[in-house]
C-alpha cells in the first residue's frame, strides 16, 4: 500500500504539470498510487494502468486527444479494459489449427470492453489545475465501480461461467476466447458450464453454435469475433 508521501508526490506533479503529455503521465501515476488500484502500475510508453498476476494481465487503456492544448483542454479518458494471458497466447501460437483466425496483435486476448459503455466518469478535462484532483477522484470512483468488478468477474475460473458479464457473450463477442482461456488452464468443466450458459440465451446463440460445429466438422477455421466461433471452438477442443 502506498505511503502518504508516495501518494502526495505524484499528486503534486499532477497539479504542477503544464504540457498535455506531462499531465496525462502524472495523472496515470497518481491513479496507480491510490490504494483502490493497488497492484496496478502506470506504463507511460503504452498509456495503460496494468496489473500482472501469474500469466494474466489486466489493463486500463488511457486515451488523450491530440487536439488538446495546455490551459484549454487536456483530455484524460480511461477508454478500455482488457484481459490478456501469456499462457493462452503461447498455446494459440503452438496450436494454430485449434484456434480461430485472428490478428497477431490479439493472440493473447481473453476479453475486452469499452469503459465508455459504463456511463459518464471515465473521461475528464484536466486543463484547470485546481480541478485536476477532484476530476481524477471521479475517474478513480468510476474504475472502482466498473473496471475492478469487471476484472473480478472474469478472473476466478470457478465463478467465471456465472459471473462474467452477459455483454461479453454475444455470438460475435468473447465467449470463444473465455472458453479457450478456461480450457488452456485445465478448467474444462467450467468451460462447458460457460458454453451451456451461452446456449441458454436463445435460438440465435444455438444457431450460431451449430454453424460453428458444422465448420469444425468440415475442418474450416472461422475468424475471431464471428458468430460461429464458439461452436467451432467447443467442437475443436472436444468440449461438446
Amino acid at each position: 500500500m502506498p505511503t502518504t508521501n508516495s501518494t502526495l508526490g505524484p499528486a503534486v506533479t499532477v497539479l504542477e504539470a503544464h504540457q498535455a503529455s506531462d499531465v496525462i503521465d502524472a495523472a496515470g501515476r497518481w491513479l496507480a498510487g491510490q490504494q483502490a488500484l493497488e497492484g496496478f502500475d502506470w506504463v507511460k510508453s503504452r498509456r495503460v494502468l496494468e496489473s500482472r498476476r501469474d500469466s494474466r494481465r489486466e489493463t486500463v487503456t488511457v486515451e488523450r486527444s491530440y487536439r488538446d492544448r495546455a490551459h484549454r483542454a487536456v483530455t484524460f479518458r480511461a477508454a478500455a479494459i482488457t484481459v490478456t494471458d501469456t499462457a493462452l497466447r503461447a498455446w494459440r501460437r503452438d496450436n494454430p489449427q485449434r484456434t480461430l483466425v485472428r490478428p497477431a496483435s490479439v493472440e493473447g486476448i481473453v476479453c475486452s470492453a469499452s469503459l465508455l459503455d459504463f456511463g459518464a466518469g471515465s473521461s475528464v478535462n484536466l486543463a484547470d489545475h485546481d480541478k485536476r484532483l477532484p476530476r481524477l477522484e471521479m475517474v478513480l470512483a468510476h474504475l472502482r465501480a466498473h473496471a475492478l468488478p469487471w476484472f473480478a468477474a472474469t478472473s476466478a475460473p470457478g465463478t467465471l461461467p456465472c459471473s462474467v458479464p452477459e455483454s461479453l457473450l454475444r455470438p460475435w463477442g468473447f465467449a470463444a476466447d473465455l472458453v479457450e482461456y478456461l480450457a488452456v488452464h485445465d478448467h474444462r468443466d467450467d468451460a462447458r458450464e460457460l458454453i451451456r450458459r451461452v446456449l441458454a440465451q436463445g435460438q440465435d446463440h444455438q444457431a450460431a453454435f451449430d454453424e460453428g460445429r458444422d465448420l469444425a466438422n468440415q475442418r474450416a477455421r472461422p475468424h475471431w469475433h464471428s458468430a460461429p466461433s464458439l461452436g467451432w471452438t467447443a467442437t475443436t477442443l472436444d468440449l461438446t
